[in-house]
């Protein structure tokens, strides 16, 4: 008896390890296949479509089937299963206790901390059982003095702790969210989706965040209102959880930053940056890009581990050195600022800038899911 369970129990991993490789390496298949299709317009154009959309196409190599199963009867389950675990606990913990948050008017400062707190436990853990290790530093001063005096003068000071209520950061992948969260207890501003979502709405309406409706574009001086009230408040002590922006708008694949939007840059206030950069791993990059990011999530699952870079830069505060030098830059003095802080990133981090949108990033999305090419009017 003892050896039928066991026989069957052997069976059944090798079958679901088999399921699980062959469904990952059939969905990661189509990110590096190359994918050339004529241009309706002009037929005669062929357009290699991973090559036009660098930007958000994956930079890393496909596993080979066995070296996937091998690493999901090894490793993946293992991990899976404790994130799983943890993940339920947590979440069920949070439920109870905190779900009450996101009905209430008013939340006291005391309930708000412990939350904060909880929430920094549940990213940390969660991140430790899914294998991403990160790394959180400041680069050598010598290195961002330079760059930073550069753009906004010679007798600018470099300050990395004065209390900031808008953090600004490139977006790679979710994990960027769970770093925020992790080492500042951040609030968001977010797509208007994930306010009532179960749980993840909870966590963020908790940490006091906005939303942004994006297919309503009259009303987005309203949430630069709304934007500009809340840091008000954050400064006035009514609000206690900075806010993250990503002002991308939108995921690349960690080689690239794109035009900043204007959220985070229109109240001119000082802004504090955080990079991510994710480092290759047996050919495997954290950053998911415009890939299927549950995809890119269990993949990460089958490696010994991703290592990730979160690298705290110096605030950064507009000068009038910044805006006469630079007044090329923009029309506009927070587009200035805009250009100038995507500069800064571009060269302490060593990213290309790009000038493709949130629109190019949906037209990808749907060239993969189709096979069809479809042109952005709008560039």
């Amino acid at each position: 008896m003892s050896f039928l369970f066991k026989l069957i129990f052997l069976l059944l991993w090798m079958g679901l390890s088999a399921l699980v490789t062959l469904f990952l390496y059939f969905s990661q298949k189509k990110y590096y296949t190359k994918l050339i299709i004529p241009n309706p317009s002009n037929p005669e154009e062929l357009i290699d479509i991973h090559k036009k959309y660098d930007v958000f196409s994956r930079n890393d190599k496909p596993e080979t089937f066995l070296n996937l199963f091998i690493r999901v009867v090894f490793l993946f389950w293992i991990r899976f299963i404790f994130a799983l675990i943890l993940s339920s606990s947590l979440m069920i913990y949070l439920l109870y206790k905190y779900s009450h948050l996101k009905q209430k008017d008013f939340i006291s400062k005391e309930e708000r901390y412990s939350f904060k707190y909880f929430i920094n436990l549940f990213t940390r853990y969660f991140l430790l059982s899914s294998g991403i290790i990160s790394n959180h530093h400041r680069l050598e001063k010598e290195k961002v003095e330079k760059v930073y005096k550069k753009y906004f003068g010679e007798d600018y000071e470099i300050e990395y702790e004065s209390k900031i209520g808008c953090f600004i950061s490139n977006h790679i992948s979710f994990i960027d969210i769970l770093l925020a969260m992790t080492y500042y207890g951040t609030g968001f501003m977010s797509k208007a989706s994930v306010k009532n979502a179960p749980i993840i709405g909870t966590i963020c309406n908790s940490l006091q965040s906005l939303y942004v409706d994006r297919e309503n574009t009259e009303n987005k001086q309203l949430m630069f209102e709304k934007l500009e009230e809340r840091l008000k408040n954050f400064y006035e002590e009514k609000i206690f959880t900075p806010i993250m922006i990503f002002p991308e708008g939108t995921t690349t694949s960690n080689r690239h930053i794109l035009k900043f939007k204007r959220g985070a840059f229109a109240s001119l206030l000082p802004i504090k940056p955080m990079m991510v950069k994710g480092n290759f791993n047996n050919d495997f990059h954290i950053g998911c890009g415009n890939s299927d990011v549950f995809i890119n999530y269990l993949r990460g699952l089958t490696k010994l581990f991703s290592y990730v870079e979160y690298i705290e830069l110096p605030i950064m505060k507009p000068t009038d050195f910044m805006f006469e030098k630079y007044k090329d830059l923009g029309k506009e003095k927070w587009e200035i600022f805009a250009e100038v802080a995507r500069e800064i990133y571009c060269e302490i981090g060593g990213f290309k800038k790009s000038e493709m949108t949130l629109k190019d990033t949906q037209i990808y999305t749907k060239i993969m899911k189709t096979g069809k090419y479809f042109e952005n009017k709008q560039n």
